[in-house]
């Protein structure tokens, strides 16, 4: 009930309102750059991070607008967002719309894999 009651407060504040109108903004516009066929200049597996390097501005764009999000929401290390494809493109691909989540983080900083393994073996020895 407390998280219920945080989530409808959260809902009303001004910056929620102002990062979900932006979050639809990038969604649309994610969709329009892989509409165009974004041109990839580089994309590398190593220890087990996929790193892509674009050769359009919108890599810049999806970048700034993630520091942004890391900086205002104060994330000390990572943050998680949904992007979902437009009716309208799906229907153009006789599909459902689909889904990603995309996980920011902070070069520096430890993944939610990361944070969860720590803490369940923090868990453990504290039941010892």
């Amino acid at each position: 009930m407390r998280a219920l009651i945080i989530n409808w407060l959260v809902s009303k504040t001004k910056i929620y309102k102002d990062l979900l109108a932006r979050h639809e903004r990038l969604c649309q516009d994610f969709e329009d750059v892989i509409n165009k066929r974004t041109t990839l200049k580089d994309i590398a597996e190593r220890n087990g991070t996929i790193t892509v390097e674009a050769a359009t501005e919108s890599a810049a764009l999806l970048a700034t607008q993630f520091l942004h999000w890391l900086d205002e929401l104060k994330a000390e290390n990572y943050l998680e967002t949904v992007f979902k494809e437009s009716l309208r493109n799906a229907a153009k691909h006789d599909r459902e719309p689909i889904e990603v989540i995309v996980t920011v983080q902070r070069k520096n900083g430890k993944t939610p894999h990361q944070i969860r393994k720590e803490l369940e073996a923090e868990l453990e020895q504290l039941k010892k």
